[in-house]
């Protein structure tokens, strides 16, 4: 709940949308039945959307487009669940050709990062961030281990569409 007030407060704040999308995406997950989580899970899509246009860093964008994906994923599996035939339809690979699109961007941006922070280290392995951070500050560095984990996700989602029929039979889709 405070999470949803500070972002109905200040709807300017990334932090607070962000945050706002994540809870809302939690309790879905987590604890709500079937049917409630699709709501949830809508109303988390449609927050976390507003919060990847606010995102101030490409840090923060990166999460901020690697949630959408997420959510995107679980709304399409619990429509298949709630469906009972275990195929999403239209609306499901819509679902997952939009998770599919935002996992894509997720990894441009994260070998982007990549890029430059081997680049600045001299071509070492490893990354490094070599911003001056305060105390409170977070820094986020992107690493291969984030890059490896969402291609696997984006293969689970490509995994996923290709083996709905409704995939293969519609025109319209690449």
């Amino acid at each position: 709940i405070a999470y949803r007030v500070a972002s109905q407060l200040d709807p300017t704040s990334f932090q607070a949308v962000f945050d706002d999308s994540r809870v809302a995406a939690l309790l879905a997950s987590d604890f709500l039945p079937l049917s409630m989580a699709i709501c949830a899970f809508e109303e988390a899509l449609a927050t976390v959307r507003r919060a990847r246009e606010m995102a101030p860093t490409v840090e923060t964008r990166i999460e901020a487009t690697f949630n959408p994906a997420q959510v995107l994923v679980s709304l399409r599996e619990i429509k298949e669940e709630l469906d009972g035939s275990g195929m999403s339809g239209e609306e499901g690979i819509n679902l997952g050709l939009e998770a599919k699109a935002c996992f894509a961007e997720v990894e441009r941006m994260e070998r982007m990062e990549m890029d430059k922070l081997v680049g600045a280290a001299g071509g070492a392995t490893e990354a490094m961030d070599t911003r001056d951070a305060g105390e409170d500050d977070e820094v986020n560095i992107v690493t291969p281990d984030m890059v490896v984990d969402t291609l696997l996700e984006s293969i689970a989602n490509d995994l996923d569409l290709y083996s709905d029929p409704h995939y293969e039979s519609s025109s319209s889709i690449p």
